[in-house]
């Protein structure tokens, strides 16, 4: 599968404790079927977490919608899916249409993300994975306060023997590096779970 990046405007909303950002950056062609790539990320102060890629076809935008539809409460406005047209496979003719529906799914994610109340709904949340990133990157949080909880404590009980504090620098970096490791296979696994 060939990727296109392209920078499409950033849709940022916060769930607590998260900001969520998330855009359609791009496309994804298979022999006979597109997928539009959507960059989501957690933000939690002012620690950023690494973007996960999600690739949805067009189908499970539309699937999404009609979710959204019968499960949004009373006043909840849900913004109109940019009309979906067949795509014939011609190499020239569908990268101005692939171009122009990530464009206005695009816009169509930022309205979703940008209504809290659609933002909370579950459809949205498991359309965009958010639960289980969310859970990996809470938990990623508290091993790294933990890491830095017993580096401090070290080096103050080594600073109360007289002696020089222990560098635990490599240590701490690589416990992170694993963190995060694990962290990416954890939501790997749950994105496999996910899809069958």
């Amino acid at each position: 599968m060939a990727e296109s990046p392209a920078e499409g405007p950033d849709t940022r909303r916060v769930v607590a404790p998260f900001l969520v950002t998330a855009n359609v950056a791009g496309t994804s062609t298979g022999k006979d079927s597109v997928a539009f790539v959507i960059n989501v990320s957690l933000q939690q102060g002012a620690d950023c977490y690494t973007a996960y890629p999600l690739k949805r076809r067009f189908r499970q935008f539309e699937a999404l919608h009609r979710a959204l539809k019968e499960t949004a409460g009373k006043g909840v406005v849900v913004p109109e899916l940019p009309r979906g047209e067949l795509l014939r496979f011609s190499p020239n003719k569908n990268a101005d249409f692939l171009l122009k529906r990530r464009d206005s799914l695009n816009d169509y994610l930022a309205s979703l993300v940008a209504e809290p109340a659609l933002l909370a709904n579950d459809e949205l949340r498991g359309f965009l994975e958010l639960s289980s990133a969310e859970t990996l990157f809470t938990k990623l949080a508290e091993k790294e306060l933990l890491l830095s909880t017993v580096a401090s404590s070290r080096a103050l009980n080594s600073s109360r023997r007289g002696s020089a504090a222990p560098t635990n620098a490599t240590n701490i970096a690589s416990a992170s590096w694993l963190a995060a490791a694990n962290a990416h296979a954890m939501l790997a696994r749950s994105r496999a779970m996910n899809s069958s």
